[in-house]
């Protein structure tokens, strides 16, 4: 679900499951269970199962929030002049180059590597809680990576981490914002 093979609003049935991990219906039934309990599915009785949708209004106040928010974190971030820290995050941005380059590309590694450089900004800035909330939000991971399935969408996040990039570089924290 997290990895959108199974998409927002997709009908499976417990049978479905248990065939796919020739498992029992007792443990199937546990994990379902734990699914539902999280808002990745919609356990819909006498019916099939399916992926739940994604609440949007939710997704918006955390994009909003986000945005304020990594304004800031960048914003201080800068402040920390760091080379070791302005390194690590021009490696991370060379290895999103060379995933999106790659024959067998992975949008998960992408990911990974995005999730990372930001985790960086935040952590170093003193506000790894705030980032740890924004990734508990199962709703706004998927609309992320639904975001990001597209190579040209990855190009342009690419390109936005560069631009962040020499914006630190050049301590130009009035431009961060327009971004």
């Amino acid at each position: 679900i997290l990895s959108l093979e199974y998409k927002p609003g997709m009908p499976f049935s417990e049978n479905d499951v248990c065939e796919m991990y020739k498992a029992s219906r007792t443990p199937v039934r546990t994990a379902l269970q734990r699914l539902a309990d999280k808002g990745l599915i919609d356990l819909l009785p006498y019916q099939k199962t399916r992926v739940s949708k994604i609440d949007l209004e939710a997704v918006k106040q955390l994009i909003y929030s986000r945005a304020a928010i990594e304004d800031r974190v960048i914003r201080d971030f800068m402040t920390l002049d760091d080379p070791l820290l302005i390194e690590d995050v021009e490696h991370l941005i060379r290895k999103q180059q060379i995933v999106l380059a790659s024959e067998d590309f992975s949008l998960e590694q992408f990911y990974e590597l995005d999730a990372k450089m930001h985790r960086l900004w935040y952590e170093a800035a003193g506000a790894l809680p705030v980032w740890e909330f924004f990734q508990e939000s199962i709703h706004y991971t998927r609309l992320r990576k639904l975001d990001i399935l597209e190579k040209s969408a990855l190009s342009r996040i690419i390109h936005e981490h560069s631009t962040i990039l020499e914006l630190i570089r050049k301590k130009d924290s009035a431009d961060i914002y327009q971004l």
